[in-house]
């Protein structure tokens, strides 16, 4: 999806099994998204990319799974993909 709002219409219509979303986005952050999918799609694992030094994701962390600085190296986002699917729909 391009912005918050169009993987908002996605995930009403299809199944997915994780989702990646930055903290800035046009529309609506990253939270504002991951608590949508938090409250519509609680089995739904999120993954929030940010930039270093961020730290607004602290008092809402319970709405992600994992968190991932960037600039996102390859080997990490690959290790978060698969820790989250492993965890899916379990409290971490």
């Amino acid at each position: 999806a391009t912005h918050a709002q169009q993987a908002i219409e996605l995930l009403a219509r299809q199944t997915f099994d994780l989702l990646i979303t930055d903290m800035q986005m046009p529309d609506i952050d990253g939270i504002a998204l991951a608590q949508h999918v938090q409250q519509h799609h609680p089995l739904l694992p999120v993954i929030l990319m940010t930039h270093e030094g961020d730290e607004r994701y602290k008092q809402h962390a319970a709405y992600v799974n994992s968190l991932i600085n960037k600039p996102v190296r390859q080997h990490t986002l690959r290790q978060q993909m698969l820790s989250s699917l492993k965890h899916r729909g379990k409290a971490i």
